[in-house]
C-alpha cells in the first residue's frame, strides 16, 4: 500500500516530490511509488533517487553527464552566433566610411568577415544538429517534435554552404553561386524558427517559462523577417511594380533579422547557464539522497544493537524479553506456530453452526 504524503512528515523517508507512478527500486525491485524523492527504500535502505523519470521530469532529473554536453551546445551556438553577428556589423561600418574603404583595411576585413562566419556557421550548424539528440526519458513521439527536428536537420547544415558559395562567388565573379547563396541562406533563415522553437521547449523543461515564451517570439519574428527578405529578393527579380514600398518592410525585415539574431544567440547563452544551474543542483539532491541513506542505515544498525544488547542482558527469560522487538530472518518459523485444531463438523452431530436445510 502506497504511502500518503501526510503520513511522512519529518520522516527519514520523507524527502522531495512525492513518486506518483510506479517505479521499482534498483537495488531490492520494491515499489516506490508513494514515497518521496531523495528518502531510502524501506525494503533494503537504499537511497532513492531525487531525479524524476518520464513526461514529468526537468532538466535537473536528467543525468549529469548528459547536461555537460547540453551546457557545451548552448555555448558553442550562443557565442558562434554573437560572433558571426558582430563579424557582420563591424564590415559593415567599414564599407560606409569612405576613408576607410580608400585604404586596404576593406578588404582584409572583408576576407576576415568571411572566414569568421564560415567558423560561425559551422559551429552554429553543428550545434543544432545536436540540438536533436533525444532527451533522457523523452522518446520524441510527439508528431510536432519529430516536425521541429526535421525541420532544424534539413534547414540549419545551409549555413555553411551559403558563405562557401557566397565566398566563392565573390572571388570569381559567378552570379549563379551568388543565387545559390542567398537559395541556401534563404532556407537556413527560414529554419531559425523552429530552431528557436527546440529551444524554447528546452527552456520549459529547465521550468524557466519566461525564457521560453521569450525564445519563440523571437523564433516567429525570426521567420517572418526570412518571409518579407524572400518576396523582397522575387520583387527585384521580377521587376514588381511596387519594389520601392517592399523595399521599405524589407528594410524593416533586415533590422529585426539583426536584432532577432543576436536575441536568439543571447538566449543560448542564457540557457547554458540555466543548464548550469541545473547541473549543480542535480549534484546537490543526489548528495542529499546519500546522506539521507547513510543516516537510515545508522540507525538501522543502532536499532540492531540496541535490541542484541537487551537480548544478552535480560538472557531467556521468557517475561522480560516478551515486550522487546524481534527481527525476523528469512528463514524464521514465527507464525508457524500450530494453530488449535477446528472442531470437525463433517459428520451428522447437532452443530450450531449448521444451516437451515443441511
Amino acid at each position: 500500500m502506497a504511502i500518503e504524503e501526510s503520513q511522512l512528515g519529518n520522516h527519514p523517508l520523507a524527502g522531495g516530490s512525492v513518486i506518483l507512478e510506479d517505479e521499482a527500486c534498483p537495488k531490492c525491485d520494491y515499489n516506490l511509488k508513494g514515497l518521496r524523492r531523495g528518502g531510502v527504500c524501506p525494503e533494503c535502505g537504499r537511497g532513492i533517487s531525487a531525479r524524476k523519470r518520464g513526461k514529468r521530469a526537468l532538466m535537473i532529473d536528467a543525468p549529469r553527464g548528459y547536461l555537460r554536453g547540453l551546457m557545451l551546445v548552448f555555448l558553442m551556438m550562443g557565442w558562434a552566433g554573437i560572433g558571426a553577428f558582430l563579424i557582420a556589423v563591424v564590415p559593415m561600418i567599414v564599407f560606409s566610411l569612405p576613408i576607410l574603404r580608400a585604404t586596404g583595411l576593406a578588404s582584409v576585413l572583408s576576407v576576415v568577415a568571411m572566414v569568421g562566419a564560415l567558423g560561425g556557421s559551422v559551429s552554429w550548424s553543428l550545434g543544432a544538429v545536436l540540438l536533436c539528440r533525444p532527451r533522457p526519458g523523452f522518446s520524441e513521439s510527439n508528431p510536432e517534435d519529430r516536425r521541429l527536428v526535421r525541420w532544424i536537420l534539413l534547414t540549419q547544415p545551409m549555413w555553411p554552404a551559403a558563405f562557401v558559395l557566397g565566398g566563392v562567388g565573390l572571388m570569381t565573379g559567378a552570379g549563379a553561386l551568388d543565387y545559390g547563396a542567398y537559395v541556401c541562406a534563404f532556407v537556413a533563415a527560414l529554419g531559425l524558427a523552429p530552431t528557436a522553437l527546440r529551444l524554447a521547449d528546452f527552456a520549459d523543461w529547465a521550468d524557466d517559462l519566461n525564457l521560453g515564451m521569450q525564445l519563440r517570439t523571437v523564433g516567429w519574428m525570426l521567420g517572418g523577417c526570412a518571409v518579407v527578405d524572400g518576396v523582397h529578393k522575387l520583387a527585384e527579380v521580377t521587376d514588381f511594380a511596387l519594389l520601392f514600398l517592399v523595399t521599405i518592410f524589407w528594410i524593416f525585415a533586415l533590422l529585426g533579422m539583426a536584432v532577432g539574431w543576436f536575441l536568439l544567440s543571447w538566449r543560448c547563452v542564457q540557457l547554458a547557464g540555466v543548464t548550469r544551474w541545473a547541473i549543480l543542483n542535480a549534484k546537490d539532491a543526489d548528495a542529499r539522497a546519500a546522506r539521507l541513506a547513510e543516516k537510515a542505515e545508522q540507525e538501522r544498525q543502532e536499532q540492531d544493537r540496541k535490541v542484541e544488547a537487551q537480548r544478552g542482558a535480560l538472557g531467556s527469560d521468557p517475561s522480560a524479553t516478551r515486550d522487546l522487538p524481534v527481527r525476523l530472518e528469512k528463514d524464521s518459523d514465527m507464525g508457524r506456530a500450530a494453530a488449535p485444531e477446528a472442531p470437525d463438523d463433517s459428520g451428522d452431530g447437532g452443530s450450531i453452526f449448521r444451516l437451515e436445510g443441511d
